[in-house]
């Protein structure tokens, strides 16, 4: 077998060959010491071969002889991936440019990350790297051992209990564990727990205060709940009430599901394309082959390289193109109905911080124009208390009232 070699280095062609003679032609071409392999007939009077760039040119006086006619399929070797990186010497030339800035700017932090931290500013942690050369564009082999950062670290951030420090690739990272600082106890003006929406009283939890009112009591805005005044007209005192009341409140929501939905749907299937960014140009790298998909949504990702502020006119450009379809989704009108409830659920919930739905009841229901109209009643378990400070100095006679009438 001809060395693959060799076949490489100097160049070769892949042919068709048409006419009648082409037995005659193939004995010619070897008696003559012509370098020809892959042999094949393709019909009665058409066949295939490859030969040596240098052979081609001896065997045209052999066509004219034998009466054949040629074709080139294929040009390989290195005489033409020579010629064509001669055409494309900016493409070459950014690749180049490229590796080496790669290469180069693998040694270098490009992103400092500070995590763990949460009283503690990132502001100032990163300040107190940047002290120390760790940040974005330095050289790593410049930054101090990690021991060494985690104890300049420790020494001036008194909140901070533990540093670590590690390089991962381009990243630096400084994790921060914080000191547990007890929490100052508040000192509570006096206030009382008020009702913020109109609502029937479910469960009442008091930790200090005087409860105002009982389970089942229908309140209102700003009703008190637990008054923040203790004691009688004579002898009281006033603190800062405690506690968590819930009451049953009421919504009222209306919602419309179509019964035919269209909505866009991924099929898996992906065709993906990458760049090289030189300046405002982007050469295409990977993603030659036929995209098999008409409908698809496009993904695009760009990264440049930076030295510290300033960002270096080369990077990577990645465009993922995902395949899409529209599916006719037809619902029955109770399907529609279960999904109506849910998407009211799911607005009703949002509204309330801190409760529960206790039932539920679909007051209308309406098919019109291929769509389901409904209305719907919630009854939700939620904190309705807030608090409202108590600033008269003499309250007891108003507050005493104040829920009367």
């Amino acid at each position: 077998m001809y060395d693959k070699f060799m076949e490489w280095w100097q160049g070769y062609l892949v042919l068709e060959i048409n006419g009648k003679q082409l037995e005659r032609l193939v004995n010619l071409a070897v008696g003559q010491g012509l370098t020809i392999w892959s042999i094949q007939k393709k019909g009665p009077d058409k066949g295939q071969l490859s030969i040596l760039l240098d052979d081609f040119y001896r065997l045209r006086p052999l066509l004219r002889k034998t009466d054949c006619r040629v074709r080139i399929l294929r040009r390989g070797g290195l005489p033409f991936f020579t010629v064509s990186m001669k055409k494309r010497i900016g493409f070459v030339a950014g690749i180049m440019i490229f590796l080496i800035g790669l290469y180069a700017f693998s040694g270098m932090i490009w992103t400092v990350e500070v995590v763990g931290n949460e009283e503690i500013e990132e502001a100032r942690v990163l300040e107190l790297a940047e002290q120390l050369g760790i940040e974005r564009g330095s050289f790593k082999f410049k930054v101090p051992p990690p021991e060494d950062v985690q104890q300049y670290l420790l020494q001036e951030m008194d909140r901070a209990s533990w540093i670590g420090f590690r390089i991962e690739g381009t990243r630096a990272i400084i994790q921060v564990v914080e000191k547990v600082v007890p929490e100052e106890q508040k000192d509570l003006n006096p206030r009382h727990l008020i009702a913020k929406k109109r609502a029937t009283i479910h469960e009442i939890f008091v930790e200090q205060g005087r409860p105002r009112v009982k389970v089942h009591d229908m309140v209102n805005p700003g009703d008190i709940l637990v008054s923040g005044i203790i004691g009688n007209e004579q002898n009281y005192d006033m603190i800062p009430a405690k506690g968590k009341i819930m009451g049953e409140v009421w919504y009222e929501t209306e919602v419309s599901v179509p019964l035919t939905m269209k909505p866009v749907q991924y099929t898996g299937e992906s065709h993906r394309n990458d760049y090289l960014l030189i300046g405002s140009y982007a050469v295409k790298i990977n993603g030659y082959d036929e995209i098999s998909f008409d409908q698809y949504e496009t993904e695009t990702e760009r990264k440049y390289l930076h030295v510290r502020d300033f960002r270096i006119p080369l990077g990577w450009k990645t465009e993922v193109l995902k395949e899409t379809r529209n599916q006719q989704i037809k619902m029955s009108e109770e399907e529609a109905v279960r999904l109506g409830i849910k998407m009211a659920r799911q607005d009703v919930l949002s509204r309330v911080k801190d409760g529960r739905i206790k039932k539920e009841k679909v007051l209308r229901k309406q098919l019109d124009n291929d769509k389901v109209y409904m209305k719907i009643h919630f009854a939700v378990i939620e904190e309705i208390s807030k608090e409202k400070p108590i600033l008269d100095p003499n309250p007891f006679e108003k507050n005493e009232t104040e829920n009367d009438g």
